[in-house]
C-alpha cells in the first residue's frame, strides 16, 4: 500500500498553503462574474468549469467556459473546447439545467469533477484530487481509482485536521507545491 500521507507531506509548505487560502474564493468570484455577465445562476458557470476541466489548464477552462456559455445562450456555433467531447456534452446540459439539483445531476457522480464544482461553491470539505495531486500522493498514473482517490482525499483531510486548515485549502497549497505554480 502506498504511503500517501509521507509522500504528500513533502509537498505540505504552511506558507504555500496560507498562500493559496484563497485559491477556490477567486475561482468563485471569477464563476459569479461569467454569471452575471450572461444573467445566470453561479451553480451554472461553477458547474460548466468543473466539467470541462478534465485535461484543461485553468485559464484555458475559464476562456472555454465563457465562450461555450456565449455560445450555448445566444444560439451561435459551439465554440472549440480543449477537453474531451462528453464533458462539452455536460457542460451543454448544465447550462440548460433548470435548478441546482438538476445541475448536479448532469455533473455526474465523477469524484474529481464533482468535488471541484464543490470546492469553487466554496465547500471546503470536499477534496479535488487530479493528476497533480495523485503523482504528490505517489500514484505513477493519470486517475487514481475510487478506492485510491477516497484514501487520498482523507489523507490529505488528516492533514488538514492536524494543521487545523480546511481540507480544499491544504488541497490547493500541495497543487501548488507540485504543479510548481498556480495558474
Amino acid at each position: 500500500m502506498t504511503d500517501y500521507y509521507s509522500n504528500l507531506m513533502q509537498y505540505v509548505d504552511i506558507k504555500t498553503i496560507v498562500a493559496q487560502k484563497d485559491w477556490y474564493i477567486n475561482a468563485h468570484k471569477i464563476a459569479d462574474d461569467i454569471a452575471t455577465l450572461y444573467g445566470i445562476p453561479v451553480f451554472k458557470v461553477v458547474g460548466v468549469i468543473a466539467a470541462l476541466s478534465p485535461r484543461n489548464k485553468w485559464y484555458r477552462n475559464i476562456i472555454d467556459t465563457n465562450n461555450l456559455i456565449n455560445a450555448v445562450i445566444n444560439n451561435l456555433p459551439l465554440p472549440s473546447i480543449a477537453t474531451y467531447g462528453r464533458q462539452v456534452k455536460k457542460a451543454i446540459d448544465i447550462i440548460n439545467c433548470h435548478n441546482q439539483a438538476e445541475c448536479l445531476h448532469h455533473i455526474g457522480k465523477g469524484l474529481k469533477t464533482l468535488s471541484f464544482y464543490h470546492n469553487i461553491m466554496l465547500d471546503f470539505d470536499y477534496v479535488t484530487i487530479d493528476i497533480w495531486i495523485a503523482r504528490a500522493a505517489g500514484l505513477c498514473k493519470y486517475a487514481p481509482s475510487k478506492v485510491e482517490y477516497v484514501e487520498i482525499a482523507n489523507t490529505i483531510k488528516l492533514i488538514a485536521r492536524e494543521l487545523n486548515i480546511q481540507p480544499a485549502i491544504v488541497q490547493a497549497g500541495i497543487w501548488v507545491a507540485v504543479r510548481g505554480q498556480a495558474e
